[in-house]
């Protein structure tokens, strides 16, 4: 089940929907998104990494 994210305008605050979403060879995934302020109505482009691992699966087997 995936979770959804919120992210906020970074000009004006205002909360803000994904419009596309695109998964990169590198593993990392770029999203284009607007500003729900009217006023605003900026369009930017954001980009989710991987940096760390934090927690890795305790046998390869539970992988699958």
């Amino acid at each position: 089940m995936g979770v959804l994210i919120m992210i906020n305008c970074p000009l004006c605050r205002s909360s803000a929907l994904t419009h596309a979403v695109r998964y990169l060879p590198d593993g990392s995934k770029e999203s284009d998104i607007q500003c729900r302020n009217l006023k605003c109505s900026a369009t930017y482009r954001t980009k989710e990494t991987v940096y760390r691992i934090i927690r890795e699966p305790l046998t390869p087997s539970s992988l699958h």
